[in-house]
């Protein structure tokens, strides 16, 4: 197949994967509802990506990443250590067990993604 044939294609799947996405259907009702197998969908879809992500510049691209964790011990007790003073009154506390997290207006949206990502991974354990 010539690149203008394939560039083509993959601008028209593209176009399609894009109407699926925003229709609000599921991808098997919207397939449906358009006489497409759901199975072409899917094949289009990681033509679609893979082409995008050979067009990346190397410096984008998916080299692995190595993920750390640290690990939190908690007292047995839910209360703070004597030594621990907090500036500032928090304006959201969260007790689940021993577990007590508290959280100011001025915390960063990144931070209270992250606490919530983490509590969510540990309650997953």
């Amino acid at each position: 197949m010539d690149k203008v044939t394939n560039d083509y294609r993959l601008t028209h799947w593209a176009a399609l994967i894009k109407e699926c996405s925003e229709s609000g259907l599921s991808k098997a009702d919207w397939c449906s509802q358009h006489n497409i197998p759901l199975k072409t969908y899917y094949y289009w879809q990681r033509k679609v990506r893979n082409s995008y992500a050979e067009s990346l510049p190397a410096s984008l691209s998916t080299a692995p990443q190595k993920t750390s964790f640290a690990e939190i011990v908690l007292a047995s007790d839910s209360k703070p250590p004597e030594h621990y003073t907090s500036a500032a009154s928090p304006d959201v506390i969260i007790r689940t067990g021993t577990l007590t997290i508290e959280v100011s207006n001025n915390a960063s949206k990144e931070l209270i993604a992250m606490i919530r990502s983490v509590v969510k991974y540990a309650a997953g354990k």
